[in-house]
């Protein structure tokens, strides 16, 4: 599924699998993308990332929630990746298995990894999800240069980290 540059988007109920690379893609370039709504999808044995959310310093994304999804043995379960994101709800996704290209799991990777550029207002919740065997962290945020917290992150569940690597953790 690439959903590029697109609004008011809900995808509901869609199983992605086998992909060679991302199993959902919604990319912004140059354009700001609204009101996308990821929902109780299964997003399954992709060899790159299960869902994928923007483009290096580019656009911006408002209104996107990723809910109750079910992801297992994807390289990263989610990226939301160098987008300044307002309002975006990660929460009551189940992620396992996530951090090796399929099927040579474990390698490096996580369950959820959150990268936003310098300057980033807020990117949001991600809470109430449910992340087991990652191959490095459960949750990796990264937000370079914020001034302001970027990400709150509260009341998920992580388990059985650093499958392969010993440097990760449950969050980073």
């Amino acid at each position: 599924i690439d959903g590029r540059d697109r609004s008011y988007i809900v995808v509901d109920g869609i199983i992605a699998r086998y992909a060679n690379s991302i199993g959902m893609r919604f990319d912004v370039y140059g354009n700001v993308q609204n009101g996308l709504a990821i929902q109780n999808c299964e997003v399954n044995y992709n060899h790159g990332t299960g869902i994928y959310l923007g483009w290096p310093y580019v656009g911006g994304t408002t209104t996107v929630q990723i809910l109750n999804n079910s992801l297992d043995h994807n390289f990263y379960g989610m990226e939301l990746y160098e987008v300044t994101n307002t309002g975006t709800t990660v929460s009551g996704n189940t992620i396992t298995y996530s951090g090796g290209l399929y099927p040579q799991l474990p390698y490096y990777g996580a369950g959820i990894k959150s990268r936003n550029a310098a300057g980033t207002t807020s990117l949001g919740t991600i809470s109430g999800n449910t992340i087991s065997y990652s191959g490095f962290n459960g949750i990796h945020t990264l937000v370079p240069g914020a001034t302001n917290p970027a990400v709150t992150i509260s009341g998920n569940s992580i388990d059985h980290t650093n499958l392969y690597l010993i440097d990760g953790g449950g969050l980073s």
